[in-house]
């Protein structure tokens, strides 16, 4: 970039009739037609004359990269993607490694280069989303000695919408000698896919199952047990064994305050930095790889810039992308879509979760589907008969 180019750029900073003041320029950021946009950046409140100077040179400088990028790639109205518009021959790669099925990732892992304990200590990773996924990896990430930054919209990791899962959680133990194993564990799960699921990733998933449960169990989730002490199973989902593990009707409650006590465990000895109330806005992106996010933070309205290493979105589900969801209402897709701005590709967008079991909408008072366990159209059902005086038992 020339000095030239850095100093042509057209912006302002103004402030409105409540206090905030706003980064005004144009460019060509998320253009598909060439054309030039109006861009709008709140900066927030109560800035200094010096804080201002510094984020509109920050801005400017980010814009101007964006333009430059812009001017050196031929984009048509046809293509959306620049990059694949110009290298024909480019096409999606899943990653997955090469071999037998059974054995693609256990091969994978014993050939990876290793990361030194003294090494890791100079890794940052951000963590965006603090659920049962988020907070699990951000807690698991520091134990191993990484620093962590980890964020979420909401007040506290313990308001993500994990906590409404009611069901349990599959793993093939095999507790019950009913003659579960990995493989029936990962054809049930291909077969409740509508046989589209990625194969080697759900085998790899039913291969650590027992591993998460271990996990689990040992960041003090109360899993249900039997008189013996063991670890109880009940059905789950229509399958022919039983190996769901489950605490009574709150397993998701469970398991997120199992993983938020790991996370404030590592909060407390500093691995982990929690920013509450920050919303991501942007991916920053460095020779194609994510390398920090910029940051809204939702008290003050200030936008902020993080770096680290490696960026992990752990953003749940966006079910709400529909009209009628059991989702919470903070399950929106707008992490995912900010992703996919910036290049992510999406495999089968459509799969989100629609919960089966729900009581219907019933009027125009009931603006959402209510939540029914699973557990019903298992070990939680209970026959009532739609007749009065019908006189045949549950087992008819």
């Amino acid at each position: 970039m020339t000095k030239s180019n850095k100093h042509n750029r057209k912006s302002s900073i103004y402030t409105d009739k409540k206090g905030f003041n706003y980064y005004q320029t144009y460019s060509f950021f998320g253009s598909k037609d060439g054309l030039k946009k109006k861009i709008q950046k709140n900066l927030g409140k109560e800035k200094t004359s010096s804080q201002l100077k510094h984020e509109k040179e920050y801005w400017d400088n980010y814009y101007n990269k964006i333009d430059d990028s812009f001017k050196s790639t031929k984009i048509t109205k046809k293509s959306s993607s620049p990059s694949l518009q110009n290298n024909k021959t480019s096409k999606l790669n899943n990653n997955v490694p090469s071999g037998e099925l059974g054995q693609k990732w256990t091969e994978y892992r014993s050939s990876l280069p290793l990361v030194s304990p003294a090494n890791k200590q100079k890794q940052e990773v951000i963590i965006i989303g603090t659920g049962l996924a988020g907070a699990s990896a951000a807690a698991s990430m520091a134990e191993m000695g990484y620093n962590i930054k980890a964020f979420c919209f909401q007040d506290s990791p313990r308001r993500a919408h994990s906590i409404a899962a009611q069901g349990g959680i599959n793993a093939a133990k095999n507790y019950q000698n009913d003659g579960d194993s990995v493989y029936r564990l990962f054809y049930d799960t291909i077969k409740g896919g509508d046989y589209r699921s990625r194969e080697a990733n759900v085998h790899r998933l039913a291969e650590v199952s027992g591993n998460i449960i271990d996990q689990c169990v040992a960041q003090g989730v109360p899993f249900a047990r039997e008189y013996g002490g063991t670890l109880d199973n009940r059905s789950f989902g229509g399958v022919q064994v039983s190996r769901t593990f489950y605490a009574r009707g709150q397993t998701g409650q469970q398991l997120l305050l199992g993983a938020y006590s790991a996370l404030s465990r590592q909060i407390n000895s500093g691995k982990v930095t929690m920013f509450t109330k920050h919303e991501m806005v942007d991916i920053v992106l460095v020779d194609g790889h994510a390398k920090g996010i910029i940051a809204r933070n939702l008290v003050t309205g200030a936008l902020e810039k993080y770096s680290a290493n490696a960026v992990v979105l752990a953003t749940g589900g966006y079910g709400n992308v529909y009209y009628l969801s059991t989702n919470a209402m903070g399950s929106n897709v707008t992490a995912a879509w900010k992703a996919y701005k910036r290049g992510a590709m999406f495999s089968n967008p459509c799969f989100t979760q629609i919960h089966p079991t729900c009581i219907p909408v019933s009027g125009d008072y009931q603006s959402k589907l209510t939540l029914m366990s699973e557990s019903l159209r298992n070990d939680g059902r209970i026959w009532v008969s739609k007749t009065k005086g019908d006189k045949r038992s549950e087992e008819r």
